[in-house]
């Protein structure tokens, strides 16, 4: 594996270790235990990794994977009536997520430069995952604040 490759695996598992050590020390506010935390960003680097994708590409698939974390997990945190099911909406919205991550790394594969690749990289998982999310938060399920009707 070229030193690129490596830095962008160290860098994405970096960004994805400390969702999973603050559920340890405030507690899971998804209610949806430790391994998911651990297995999606295990899953994307995986499959990011075995495709060969382009270096930054894996930092910022990482990023986002963070970030909608993050939002899910602030929600529950500040609300003062948390969601039990919120988790369910975001294991819901994982597939079209997955189908982002396929496509972003196809698209990435044909840029030349690293931002475009990190771009690819962040807007592919982000992308399929908001619009899944967008999808089952406002059909299938109620996902609280991350729902139309609650901005309505």
């Amino acid at each position: 594996m070229e030193l690129a490759r490596k830095r962008d695996l160290l860098q994405a598992a970096a960004m994805a270790l400390p969702l999973p050590i603050t559920v340890l020390v405030t507690g899971d506010p998804l209610y949806i235990g430790l391994w998911y935390y651990l297995a999606i960003p295990a899953f994307i680097i995986g499959t990011g990794a075995l495709m060969k994708a382009p270096p930054p590409y894996l930092t910022g698939a990482s990023l986002t994977i963070a970030a909608a974390f993050l939002v899910y997990m602030m929600v529950n945190y500040t609300a003062t009536r948390p969601e039990g099911l919120l988790g369910l909406g975001h294991l819901l919205s994982v597939p079209g997520g997955i189908l982002g991550h396929v496509l972003g790394v196809a698209v990435s594969k044909r840029q030349a430069n690293a931002l475009p690749v990190l771009a690819c990289g962040a807007l592919g998982w982000g992308l399929g995952f908001f619009l899944n999310n967008l999808f089952v938060c406002n059909t299938v399920m109620y996902c609280g604040p991350l729902s139309l009707r609650a901005l309505l």
